[in-house]
């Protein structure tokens, strides 16, 4: 999460239903929400929550069942926000391998050399993405014991482009 990111989540201090709003602050691991043509801030915060051992399972491009190691509610409730999040938005392999730690930046963190990362929901229009959705959610996987193909081909493995294998 970082400053003026749109989030969604069902409220729970008053309000039924999807609330979405812009990230106006972030100080001691919470963050404050506003919606765009509200006044103020919106009461209340937010904690991020780290959802861990997602299992993702796609039949014609959508999510058809998923599960996770950690936080299994919170990704429940996230995928069923709309249509849009069972489709992905988002696919890369992490090129850069000076980065050895993860540092809960994704604009970092999802570039990390051995990975890949893929993001749920809203694609990117600038980059010709079409998938609509409210929320756009990022996560990395290890590729140190995984693979990549392409049709027949092997092109990523064990962390390694099939030119380095």
């Amino acid at each position: 999460m970082k400053v003026s990111d749109i989030i969604a989540f069902t409220a729970d201090w008053g309000i039924m239903g999807r609330v979405i709003p812009r990230v106006v602050e972030i100080r001691d691991g919470r963050f404050y929400t506003k919606g765009d043509n509200a006044p103020s801030r919106d009461k209340g915060h937010r904690t991020a929550k780290d959802i861990e051992g997602v299992r993702l399972k796609f039949e014609k491009g959508e999510v058809v069942d998923y599960s996770a190691e950690k936080e299994e509610k919170t990704l429940k409730g996230i995928i069923e926000i709309d249509d849009g999040f069972r489709r992905l938005g988002e696919m890369a392999i992490g090129t850069n391998r000076g980065i050895k730690r993860h540092t809960l930046n994704m604009l970092f963190d999802e570039k990390i050399g051995d990975t890949i990362h893929c993001a749920l929901g809203r694609a990117y229009k600038d980059c010709n993405g079409v998938n609509e959705s409210a929320v756009h959610v990022d996560m990395i996987k290890s590729m140190t014991e995984g693979e990549v193909t392409a049709g027949d081909e092997i092109i990523y493995a064990k962390g390694k482009y099939f030119y380095e294998m």
